[in-house]
């Protein structure tokens, strides 16, 4: 079985590795699509200080099954399956005690753990979801951002008609919104990206403002000078994270949320004042079902995305190829494996 394994020097070996199911709640996938994050080209480039080396990248990626499990569970060789990236590490106090979804130290795909940047994987049965045949291989590789947002909506405990203000635009930001709107709680969606406001725009996100001085004014129309009732700070946005407890009212929720950080520093005099309760909300392996049935049901839209495909043979030239950055989302770079 063919893998593509990265060594610390930036080169990508193609190694041959045997993939084969040894226990009986295992399951054989062949990779089809393979989504090229962020973090991969950074992987790819040497500029991901975390990594362990060497490592097969690939953070998220969709395939079929080819070999099923000898666990009684009825599973159809050739079914599409989405592939979990994160893996609880079994060691800590929440595995040991069978919470495995509570994982404290979850490993990462591509990360900390290798990726699927290969032919075949052997995983466990609990790490692949069934995908219906209405949800695209291409709308599955958004699974994992879905799931966070509903761990954030999980987090804020919002009622009807409550105003969240979301501060990033991007791919979290957007999806959260649109959650939220699908159970009747209106969104204000704030960033300093005209692009990602516009683009909202399109997927049904009717309140989006521009950072500027009039954004208080534009807050408290919109919420009848209450304030928000709820606040979400997008993990990578621009906008300063000390913002979310200015435009908060008082003992209200803010929540951290986002797959990755940049090194930022908050000033915690509003959320002293205002007693806001401060949430951090980092992985969501516990949601991974409820968001393929939010794509199934069509509470998600994407529309105009620009997907754009290429094979393994891309990789050397990924980091010229592919315009990576906070617009990477509207135009996924996709490798294709099968």
């Amino acid at each position: 079985m063919k893998v593509w394994m990265l060594q610390q020097n930036g080169i990508l070996e193609e190694q041959n590795r045997p993939e084969v199911v040894t226990q009986k709640m295992q399951v054989k996938v062949k990779l089809s699509k393979v989504l090229i994050t962020e973090n991969d080209v950074e992987l790819l480039s040497g500029k991901f200080p975390s990594a362990i080396y060497p490592i097969i990248p690939g953070h998220t990626a969709v395939g079929v099954l080819s070999e099923t499990c000898a666990c009684g569970i009825d599973l159809t060789k050739g079914a599409r399956v989405y592939l979990h990236p994160l893996f609880p590490c079994g060691v800590c106090e929440n595995c040991k005690k069978d919470s495995v979804l509570d994982c404290t130290d979850m490993h990462i795909a591509g990360v900390n753990a290798h990726g699927f940047l290969r032919d075949f994987a052997v995983v466990n049965l609990n790490d692949v979801s069934l995908l219906p045949s209405s949800v695209s291989d291409e709308q599955a590789l958004f699974v994992e951002w879905i799931a966070l947002a509903e761990s954030v909506l999980d987090t804020l405990d919002c009622s009807k008609g409550d105003h969240v203000v979301i501060y990033g635009a991007s791919i979290l930001g957007n999806l959260l919104a649109q959650l939220l709107i699908y159970r009747k709680i209106v969104p204000i969606l704030v960033d300093t990206d005209v692009a990602f406001l516009d683009y909202a725009k399109k997927c049904g996100v009717y309140y989006t403002f521009k950072l500027d001085n009039t954004l208080r004014e534009n807050i408290m129309k919109v919420t009848g000078g209450r304030l928000a009732d709820a606040s979400v700070y997008a993990g990578l946005s621009d906008v300063s994270p000390s913002l979310p407890f200015v435009y908060a009212a008082p003992c209200t929720n803010v929540v951290y949320a986002g797959l990755r950080f940049k090194d930022v520093e908050v000033n915690l005099k509003n959320a002293l004042l205002k007693q806001c309760a401060v949430y951090c909300v980092t992985q969501a392996k516990k949601h991974i079902s409820s968001a393929i049935n939010i794509l199934a049901n069509k509470a998600i839209t994407l529309p105009d995305i620009s997907y754009r495909y290429g094979t393994i043979d891309d990789l050397p030239n990924l980091t010229r190829l592919l315009q990576i950055g906070k617009y990477s989302f509207l135009s996924p770079y996709i490798i294709k494996l099968l």
